[in-house]
């Protein structure tokens, strides 16, 4: 810990100092020093996946569900191999809850689609290609998605 603070403290706006000082209070069980120490890599770097991940695990270890669910879904978005996102998403319980219609859903992405694909949830997945198909009907990368839904 020692060691990492002094980095932070003259590296201060390098987020992997921060994300690996984070990751030691997780596996400490510090999780409100885990939690503050990840925002701030997020505040350096609002955009990394990874930390995202770690900040959903975070919550997934106190329990809270949806804050997990909401930094997976960041995390998604970010990350093209999202298996381990989906793996993580799988374990609280995202792909059993009953999903919004899609008019209302933010999730209508394609990340979110590939998602629910790889967790052999083909309708859903089909359902939104198809939607996003409909703002751009050219797009042969997502008619090739479709298929892979059956």
């Amino acid at each position: 810990y020692n060691l990492l603070q002094a980095g932070i403290g003259v590296f201060g706006d390098y987020p992997s100092g921060f994300q690996i000082l984070g990751d030691l209070y997780h596996l400490r069980g510090n999780q409100v020093a885990a939690t503050f120490t990840y925002f701030e890599a997020l505040r350096r770097e609002p955009d990394n996946p990874l930390t995202l991940l770690k900040l959903g695990d975070v919550f997934r270890a106190e329990g809270n569900v949806n804050e997990a669910r909401k930094y997976y879904l960041q995390a998604a978005a970010l990350e093209s191999d999202s298996e381990t996102i989906a793996a993580r998403m799988k374990d609280i319980g995202f792909f059993e809850v009953e999903q919004p219609e899609l008019e209302h859903d933010f999730l209508a992405t394609e990340t979110a689609a590939d998602l629910f694909r790889m967790q052999g949830y083909f309708d859903k997945a089909k359902q939104i290609y198809l939607h996003l198909l409909k703002e751009t009907p050219a797009d042969q990368h997502l008619h090739d998605k479709l298929k892979l839904c059956g």
